[in-house]
C-alpha cells in the first residue's frame, strides 16, 4: 500500500517508507538549424545518453547526463550521416554510417566508421568503398560477445538500382576492418538489421520483406519471406532473450502490425497494433520483462503476453515523431525524435525525453539550448510569478505534467509578473517559445 508519493524532477516511489526505485524524467528540445533530424539514441553503461543527429548535412553526436542535461554537442564530420552507435568498452564508442563525397546528382556515398572517446574526440576515422560501388553505407552493427569484434552490415551498389549487394565487415576494437564478404541481393531487398544467432555460428540479416541466413564465413545459406505478402514492409525489428524475433511492419500504407518469428526466423504470429493515421509507430524495442515498447506519435507498451499495458500521447502535437526508443537501467523509457513545422514556429527541432516506468513524465527539468536568458521567480510560488530575461515576443503556456493546458496562453515581450493564483497547488510545466529559442521550467504552485 502506498504510504507516500513524492513528485519531483527526480521522483521517488516509496512503499512502506522504503525506497523501491528512483527515476529522472525529462523532455528537452535542441534547436540549432532548420531540418534537423535524428537517427537514434543509446544509453551507455555509465547511464549517459548519446543521440545521433544531423544538421544541414553535418554529423553530430550529443551527450546528455542522467538528468538530460547537455554534457557536449559535437559536430563530427560534414556530409555524413550516422546510422548506428555501439559502446565498445567504457569510454570507447563505435559510430558508423555513410559519407557523401559528391555534391552532384547522383551523389556518391561511401561507408564510414569512426571510433570516438567519451569526450567525443575521434580516435580513428575510416571511409571506404569497394570496386565500382557509388552508393554505400553502414546500416547496422552488432558487438560480438565472444570476440573483441564488431560485425557491421553494409548495403551498396554501383547505383541505387544496379548490382546491389550486402557486405559483412568484421572490425576490431581499434577500428581496423579484418574480414569482409559480399553477397549479391535482388533490387527488392533493402537491408535493415543484422543479428548473431545465439545457438549457431550464423547471422540473420533482415530486409524490408525477407530474411537472409548467412554462415560464419559470410556466405548466404538461404532466404525466406519475413512478411505475409507484398502489402507489408518491415520498419524495425528486435530480438528477445530466447532468440526469437518481433518486427514492426507497415501494411496498406497507414496500418502498423507486429510480426513474431521463431528462433529460425519463421513467422509464427501476427498482431495489429493500429490502423489509424492519428496513431502510428516507427520504432520498437524489447523491455526488460520481454514485452515490447513501440514509439512514433505515441508510446505503446505490450507485456510478454502481447497485451496492451498502456498507450501514451506524451507530446499532444501532430508533428512530434519519436524515431528511437529504449528502456533505461531504472525501468523508465527514453527516446528521441524530431518535430515538424507545426510543432514550434515553423522549424524542425530535435527532442529527447525520458519517462517513468508507466510512461509518465512527472517532472520536467529545464530545457537545454535555452536561447532566452530567462529567470522565473519565486519557484515555488503562491501564484504570482516574475519572468525576466525576455527580449522578443514570446509565447507562454502552462501545462500539467500530462501535457494538458492549464492556463490561458498569452504573448509577452518584456519583464512580466504573471498572476497564476487560479491554479491549484501542484507541479506544472511553464513553456516559453520564441523565434530565438525556448525554455521549459518545472513550476511549483504552493499557497
Amino acid at each position: 500500500m502506498y504510504k507516500r508519493l513524492l513528485l519531483l524532477s527526480n521522483f521517488v516511489l516509496i512503499i512502506n517508507l522504503q525506497i523501491v526505485y528512483a527515476q529522472n524524467t525529462f523532455f528537452k528540445v535542441f534547436e540549432k538549424d532548420h531540418f534537423d533530424y535524428t537517427s537514434g539514441i543509446t544509453e551507455s553503461t555509465q547511464q549517459h545518453f548519446y543521440m545521433l543527429a544531423t544538421t544541414n548535412k553535418f554529423e553530430r553526436v550529443i551527450k546528455l547526463d542522467v538528468y538530460g542535461n547537455l554534457l557536449w554537442d559535437k559536430n563530427i564530420s560534414p556530409n555524413a550521416v550516422n546510422r548506428c552507435f555501439l559502446e565498445i568498452n567504457e569510454g570507447s564508442y563505435f559510430l558508423a554510417g555513410y559519407k557523401s563525397i559528391s555534391n552532384q546528382w547522383p551523389q556518391i556515398n561511401i561507408s564510414q566508421i569512426r571510433l570516438i572517446n567519451k569526450n567525443g574526440v575521434s580516435i580513428k576515422d575510416t571511409a571506404f568503398r569497394y570496386g565500382n560501388d557509388s552508393n554505400a553505407g553502414v546500416l547496422d552493427a552488432i558487438k560480438l560477445s565472444d570476440k573483441d569484434q564488431i560485425c557491421a552490415l553494409v548495403q551498396s551498389g554501383e547505383r541505387w538500382d544496379k548490382n546491389l549487394s550486402i557486405k559483412m565487415l568484421f572490425i576490431d576494437s581499434l577500428g581496423s576492418v579484418k574480414v569482409q564478404s559480399s553477397i549479391p541481393v535482388p533490387l527488392s531487398f533493402s537491408a535493415i538489421k543484422i543479428f548473431k544467432r545465439a545457438t549457431k555460428d550464423e547471422y540473420f540479416v533482415f530486409g524490408n520483406k525477407a530474411l537472409m541466413r548467412i554462415d560464419s564465413a559470410g556466405q548466404m545459406i538461404d532466404t525466406i519471406s519475413a512478411v505475409p505478402d507484398e502489402n507489408y514492409s518491415i520498419k524495425s525489428i528486435c530480438q528477445f532473450q530466447n532468440g526469437t524475433f518481433v518486427s514492426l511492419a507497415t501494411y496498406l500504407y497507414d496500418g502498423r502490425c507486429l510480426i513474431y518469428y521463431d528462433e529460425n526466423g519463421v513467422m509464427i504470429d501476427f498482431q495489429i497494433v493500429n490502423f489509424d493515421r492519428q496513431k502510428y509507430f516507427n520504432s520498437i524495442n524489447i523491455t526488460k520483462e520481454q514485452g515490447v515498447i513501440l514509439a512514433g506519435s505515441h508510446l505503446l507498451l505490450l507485456d510478454s503476453l502481447k497485451r496492451q499495458v498502456w498507450i501514451k500521447d506524451l507530446f499532444h502535437k501532430d508533428s512530434a515523431e519519436v524515431i528511437s526508443i529504449g528502456q533505461s537501467f531504472d525501468g523508465g523509457f527514453y527516446g528521441c525524435g524530431h518535430n515538424g513545422p507545426s510543432f514550434r514556429l515553423g522549424v524542425y527541432d530535435l527532442f529527447v525525453f525520458k519517462t517513468g516506468i508507466n510512461g509518465e513524465m512527472t517532472g520536467l527539468s529545464d530545457s537545454r539550448n535555452n536561447l532566452l536568458n530567462v529567470e522565473i521567480t519565486p519557484n515555488p510560488s503562491n501564484g504570482l510569478i516574475k519572468i525576466t530575461g525576455i527580449s522578443t515576443e514570446t509565447d507562454l503556456a502552462i501545462m500539467n505534467p500530462l501535457g494538458q493546458q492549464m492556463f490561458p496562453s498569452q504573448k509577452i515581450s518584456a519583464e512580466t509578473v504573471l498572476d497564476a493564483s487560479s491554479l491549484n497547488n501542484g507541479i506544472y510545466i511553464l513553456v516559453l517559445s520564441s523565434p530565438i529559442g525556448s525554455y521549459i521550467q518545472k513550476l511549483n504552485i504552493s499557497k
